[in-house]
């Protein structure tokens, strides 16, 4: 866990500040800049590994960010040297450890019934590691089971399938007297 935290501290500042080390800007500037370029050269690497290469290349993708921080140390030392960076990387680090306190408050992420946008979001995780064809659903079958094929669908969410590959779920939710919203689970797996 802290080697992965230490990883995304790296990733998340070193490839950026490989950059934007030269330029004339402050310090905040700096530290500011060089997040936003990392996550953007961060997202075009990853969008590119995807693409293109073997997941084994996240690997490299981590090691390049390591070799920007080691070629960037001395920038890095100098520019924590600021008292006004400490002070933001120090607020940064407090909200942070805040946060993660108060997710630590929430004993159970249930949820009750509205379990559709996890597993939206559940099943499109798989669609994008296992890099499943385009046209696969994302949401079950009438029978409440999930189908990754369209051929194993009922013939109606065949049709549907081929009118459209991304689907949204529809909620059926209705207002009740009291002003109260009930869901109706049926919903989630139609």
């Amino acid at each position: 866990m802290l080697l992965a935290l230490f990883a995304l501290v790296v990733c998340c500042f070193a490839p950026g500040f490989l950059f934007v080390r030269r330029l004339l800007w402050g310090g905040l500037e700096k530290l500011c800049g060089s997040i936003a370029l990392s996550l953007i050269l961060l997202w075009l690497g990853s969008w590119t590994v995807y693409v293109f290469a073997s997941p084994a290349a996240y690997y490299g993708l981590a090691a390049a960010c390591l070799l920007a921080a080691a070629v960037t140390a001395r920038d890095t030392l100098s520019l924590f040297r600021s008292p006004r960076v400490r002070r933001a990387a120090g607020a940064y680090a407090i909200l942070l450890a805040w946060t993660f306190l108060v997710l630590a408050v929430i004993r159970n992420y249930s949820g009750a019934l509205w379990f559709g946008d996890w597993i939206e979001h559940f099943h499109r995780t798989l669609f994008f590691l296992h890099k499943f064809p385009t046209n696969t659903p994302i949401y079950g079958d009438r029978d409440g089971k999930i189908k990754y094929r369209v051929e194993d669908l009922s013939p109606e969410r065949q049709t549907e399938s081929a009118s459209s590959t991304t689907r949204r779920l529809s909620h059926s939710v209705k207002d009740s007297v009291s002003g109260a919203r009930e869901c109706d689970p049926s919903a989630f797996i139609a």
